[in-house]
């Protein structure tokens, strides 16, 4: 059977095939409770079939991906473990995950995409890891520019913030809330990932935009000298008050946006 799960959707957690203790139905497939456990590396993976790729250049033997413990791989004191329900081999109802023992994630799975309500912490781990997979941009995240920078971070796991909110198939979509440290928040609709539909965005210079948030110039092709990054999730229609007391309207909506208004 085809999979008709819609291109933009493509946003399945990966990588499920770790250690797993659990459950397993009569063709041997994870099913019922069970949980897979990630170790970190020394060499900044996660995953056992990162580092496994890595030994296939020249001149090095070719490594049995299902071999989990392979004593070549210098495993450090992080690891994050999933526990929750499967069904053919990917998660699928309630789920948990721990960094280290302590929980960053509850929420609900259906084939190994988080889909319907979750709860999460947002922090380096969480973000290198994949958990949180919106396009919104987090303030303050980058990787490192090198290795030092890069495990310093990991150490350091900074907090970013916290997201609650509906899911479709690994991504944000209905009703969220998203409150960042950095100042940023959006509370409101979302969809396919993106701030999307009636909703409160505030920024950390003390700007506060509300109203209806989508897609700018959205089936048109009109040009724009104002350099916008991303045209999904920003304000089309409501109000847009700053620090100093002052407030304007807003209105970016195109035709197509204002017909989708009144019907």
């Amino acid at each position: 059977m085809a999979d008709t799960t819609p291109y933009f959707y493509q946003w399945r957690y990966e990588f499920w095939d770790e250690i797993y203790k659990g459950d397993r139905d009569s063709k041997n497939n994870r099913s019922g409770i069970g949980e897979v456990k990630w170790s970190l590396d020394n060499q900044g993976h996660w995953r056992f079939e990162d580092w496994a790729r890595e030994q296939f250049s020249p001149g090095k033997i070719e490594y049995d991906y299902d071999d989990k413990l392979n004593s070549d791989r210098k495993l450090t004191n992080n690891t994050i473990v999933f526990k929750g329900t499967w069904k053919n081999n990917y998660p699928y109802g309630k789920g948990e995950f721990f960094l280290n023992n302590k929980l960053f994630f509850e929420g609900n799975l259906e084939d190994g995409y988080i889909h319907g309500k979750a709860n999460f912490n947002i922090s380096f781990i969480t973000l290198i890891f994949g958990i949180y997979n919106n396009h919104i941009k987090i303030p303050d995240y980058f990787d490192g520019d090198n290795e030092e920078e890069y495990y310093q971070n990991i150490k350091t796991n900074k907090d970013f913030g916290k997201f609650n909110g509906e899911f479709k198939f690994g991504l944000a979509d209905g009703y969220g809330e998203l409150n960042l440290n950095s100042g940023l928040s959006y509370n409101g609709n979302w969809l396919k990932g993106y701030p999307h539909g009636s909703g409160t965005k505030k920024y950390s210079d003390g700007r506060v935009e509300i109203g209806e948030f989508g897609i700018l110039n959205e089936n048109t092709l009109k040009l724009t000298t104002e350099y916008i990054e991303e045209p999904k999730g920003q304000l089309i229609y409501g109000t847009r008050e700053f620090a100093n007391g002052d407030s304007e309207s807003v209105d970016k909506r195109t035709l197509i946006q204002k017909a989708k208004a009144i019907f």
